[in-house]
């Protein structure tokens, strides 16, 4: 019964590893060219160097934790380490809501 169930968990974690890894590499072009267009934010008349700078750090965060996550897919996987596989899914999710939310919050506070 516990060889079926680590089975199982095997199984799904190698799903989860091939699907994250897919959906992100198909993202990771669409991110890096937003991240790559970015520092357009300084056409603005009135955008701070500071802030401009901030948003474009955050911007070039997102594809950077894609990467981060495939290889946190991967590396997790080889070494049998299978239950954090579904939440390293969410690295990339959340890194582009933090940027999203803080480039909203500074353009809405600071100009």
């Amino acid at each position: 019964m516990n060889d079926c169930n680590q089975s199982q968990s095997v199984k799904r974690s190698l799903w989860w590893a091939i699907g994250g890894t897919t959906i992100y590499a198909l993202l990771l072009p669409i991110f890096f060219y937003l991240a790559q267009t970015s520092p357009m934010v300084f056409e603005r008349p009135n955008m701070s160097i500071v802030v401009g700078y901030a948003i474009i750090f955050l911007w070039f965060c997102i594809p950077v934790s894609i990467i981060v996550t495939i290889c946190l897919f991967w590396t997790n996987y080889s070494v049998g380490n299978y239950r954090p596989l579904a939440y390293f899914c969410a690295i990339p999710v959340i890194t582009f809501l933090v940027c999203l939310l803080t480039t909203l919050f500074l353009e809405k506070f600071f100009f």
